[in-house]
Parts: structure tokens; sequence; C-alpha cells
């Protein structure tokens, strides 16, 4: 039994703007699962105590430190530091999130050099580990309440910045960190070829790890190329990797396999991305595991996503009334 774990995969928002390829991609989906048994789920998979305990575990910052190799100090504060566009409408400050940036890494190098410079009194370092993130680490540790880059996209900032004891110095650095990249001269070049420019960080996550144990993974086989989850059960991963179907195929058992790409595309409402990565998935996975049931070679499909489950065997092929 082979069970696809894809978050993001029917959501709405995405599915409504599909087009080309894509489209015909899911439409061939949809038709594909017109047969199976459909239900609300609530499986004992990792998935399920993935999303029970879904804003602890996204938003603990050293899980994300964990993933990213960055050693972690117990006498420092650490917070998740990601660049964004900020952009002025009628609704005030409106945060747009990074997907289009797609900072380079001289871009990087060069904003790390400039913030670490300015804050290097207060006890700030930076550093930003790829184009769509990266962290400040405090010298000092903190009382304040931060915003959820993912609550905050698409929204007004002024309704989001840090609170707290500490609140109202955390919105100075980002005030400050504001004014400093404006005169960034990577954001000069950006401006004289019409790029959208880095206009801020955005502060966010949770110190703390989440108090829920992780559930023990069902599966005989289990893949996952969500950083956070790897992290957190390293030692029942079967490979760091996700193998290719045909492998897949071969396994013996249960094998429960998350894919996290069209959810961390949905987070930064990137539909670009999302349409690019389900593209991927559905010739590399969806596809392939849809005719291998039809063949026989798989006797029990799962597909779960959005909390609803898709059970596909292939005596289903015989419901014509479907």
């Amino acid at each position: 039994m082979i069970r696809l774990v894809i978050p993001s995969l029917f959501e709405p928002h995405m599915l409504q703007v599909l087009d080309g390829t894509c489209k015909q991609q899911h439409e061939l989906l949809q038709q594909g699962l017109k047969k199976a048994d459909q239900q609300a789920w609530t499986g004992d998979s990792v998935y399920a105590w993935h999303y029970s305990v879904a804003d602890e575990l996204r938003y603990a910052t050293p899980y994300m430190l964990q993933a990213d190799s960055i050693p972690t100090n117990a006498q420092q504060y650490s917070l998740r530091a990601d660049p964004v566009i900020l952009e002025a409408t009628h609704n005030g400050i409106v945060c747009r999130g990074n997907a289009i940036l797609h900072l380079d890494i001289s871009e990087r190098s060069e904003i790390e050099t400039l913030l670490n410079e300015h804050f290097s009194e207060q006890g700030l370092h930076f550093q930003l580990q790829s184009p769509s993130h990266g962290y400040v680490q405090s010298d000092k540790l903190t009382q304040a309440t931060f915003k959820p880059l993912p609550e905050v996209l698409g929204q007004d900032i002024s309704h989001y910045l840090p609170s707290g004891d500490d609140g109202r110095y955390w919105q100075q650095v980002l005030m400050e960190i504001q004014m400093l990249l404006h005169r960034a001269d990577c954001n000069e070049r950006r401006r004289e070829v019409g790029e959208k420019t880095i206009d801020g960080l955005w502060l966010w996550g949770n110190q703390e790890l989440p108090s829920t144990q992780p559930k023990p993974v069902a599966a005989d086989n289990f893949y996952t190329n969500h950083k956070e989850l790897a992290q957190i059960y390293n030692s029942q991963l079967s490979a760091k990797d996700i193998p290719d179907i045909d492998v897949l195929l071969g396994q013996q058992g249960t094998t429960e396999i998350l894919i996290a790409q069209l959810e961390e595309a949905c987070i930064q409402n990137d539909i670009t991305t999302w349409q690019s990565q389900f593209s991927q998935i559905f010739t590399s996975y969806l596809q392939p595991a849809l005719a291998a049931v039809a063949s026989g070679k798989i006797k029990r499909l799962e597909l779960v996503s959005e909390h609803v489950s898709y059970v596909l065997k292939p005596w289903h092929r015989w419901r014509f009334w479907l």
C-alpha cells in the first residue's frame, strides 16, 4: 500500500487560477480519482500529528535552525528573518512576501554585512540562509510576541508588529532594517533595471519547541521532503530523499510519502511555483501511481490532502456507474 500525502494539493485559490498544461494535469488527476472512495481523513500518520500541532511545529525556530544545519545556542534568542516586499496601498503597508525576489548570493552577502555592521553593538547577528529566508540571533533573551509571516502575507503590517514587553524595541529594529535596505546598493541596482526591491525583513518564530511528542511513524517505509518534519523524524526516515516511483512500487508493506512543496508555495502565495511543482509531482508520482493501481501493481493507493482521503483499489475501475 502506498499513501501519498500532499498538503495544499486541492487548495481552492490555487485551483481557480490553473491554466495550460497544469490545468489539464489536474483534470486528469480528478478524473483518475473519480471512482475512489472519498472520506474525511483523521488517520494516524505523521500528517495528522503535523496538523494537530501545526502552529507550534511550523513556527518553532529551533526546528528551523536544525533543518538548515545552523548550530543552536541556549544563551541566544533566535528568530526567522525573511526578506519581504512591502507595498504602500490605501489599506496601509501590505506585506507581499518574497516569492518573486530571488535574491542571489551576492545580494544576501551584501545585506548580511550591512545589517551585521549596524546591529553588532546591539548583539544581533543576521544570516540569510537562502533566497527566501534567514535568521537573526540575539545575545539577549527577549520578551516579545512575533506574528508568523504566513499570517501577515497580504495584510497591513501595522496590525502584526511585535508586541509584549520588548515589542517596541523590535519594532524599532524592523524600522531601522527598512531604512538600511532602502539605501542598500543591491536595491539601487534593482531599481535601475525595474526589479522589485527588498524592502524589509520580517522577524518571526517561536523559541519554544512543541510540547506534544511526535507520533510514531505507522508505515514500514517513510519519506518526506518537509525539512522540519524530516529533522524530527530523522531516525525513522527510510532515506533523506524521496526515491523515484519505480523504487516505491517495489517496496513491501506500507509506504508513506509526505511531499511538502505545494504547501510551501501556498504559504508564500506563489502561484507560479505551485503550478510548476504540481506539474512535476503529477508527472513523477501521481500519474504513475494512478497507472500502477489500474494495472494492479498497487493494491491500495491513498491520496491525502486537506484532511480528505481518496482510497483507490484496482477493482474500482469496474465502477461503471461513477
